[in-house]
């Protein structure tokens, strides 16, 4: 009798992953399009307006950008910021918080 309930349950079990794993391939947000929609789009006005750069438009746009020189030089800036220590109330609090995170995580594990 338990052998039979084992089995239910492992068929169960079996139906509901792959009825999970179902809905998750059918709520994905790509899928196909009608054909009626793909021709409305070949013909819009408004996808047609700018044709795609051709090779040789490509590569002299690249060779303009790595002939540049419309990068300006950086500025030397300034001196560093002075170091001021960090206050002991500040390294206590993230001290506390890391063991109080630390202890959570292991009782959570155990």
């Amino acid at each position: 009798m338990i052998y039979v309930a084992v089995a239910v349950l492992a068929v169960l079990a079996i139906v509901a992953v792959l009825a999970a794993v179902r809905r998750r391939q059918s709520d994905a947000a790509i899928g196909m399009l009608s054909r009626e929609t793909r021709s409305r789009d070949r013909s819009s006005v408004v996808l047609r307006a700018e044709a795609p750069p051709t090779g040789r438009e490509v590569e002299k746009a690249a060779a303009a950008a790595r002939a540049g020189g419309a990068l300006e030089p950086a500025e030397g800036g300034g001196p560093p910021a002075p170091y001021v220590p960090p206050d002991p109330e500040t390294i206590g609090v993230s001290r506390r918080q890391f063991f109080n995170r630390t202890i959570v995580m292991l009782m959570s594990l155990s």
